[in-house]
């Protein structure tokens, strides 16, 4: 396949070290947003829930939730993700992506704090 000219101009911003490096950053983080919404999506499809359904049970409008899955730019806010995780009895687990990368995370769930009184 013939290289284009935006490939030669691409190749060259890719030699520029930082350019790598905040291009490498910006595109894992798209590509974590894009791998979450598809698993969220089968969640949906697996358990059974119509987007509309989803929405009501969530208490999103119909318009959001159509949107998130569909838009290829949809990026839901954490309170819009546990909206929609909740009436499907899920939830978030934060894991470690690289070996070694423990420090300053906690190594078990917080547990509730008792009332006082």
């Amino acid at each position: 396949m013939a290289r284009t000219a935006f490939d030669e101009f691409f190749d060259q911003q890719m030699s520029d070290p930082a350019f790598a490096k905040a291009y490498g950053e910006a595109r894992a983080e798209i590509n974590s947003v894009d791998g979450f919404m598809r698993v969220l999506e089968s969640a949906r499809s697996v358990r059974g829930f119509s987007k509309a359904a989803l929405a009501r049970e969530s208490q999103l409008r119909p318009q959001t939730v159509r949107r998130l899955f569909t838009d290829k730019q949809a990026n839901p806010t954490i309170a819009t993700v546990f909206s929609l995780l909740r009436p499907m009895g899920l939830g978030l687990q934060i894991v470690h992506l690289r070996k070694g990368a423990t420090k300053g995370i906690l190594a078990r769930p917080a547990t509730r704090a008792r009332r006082a009184g």
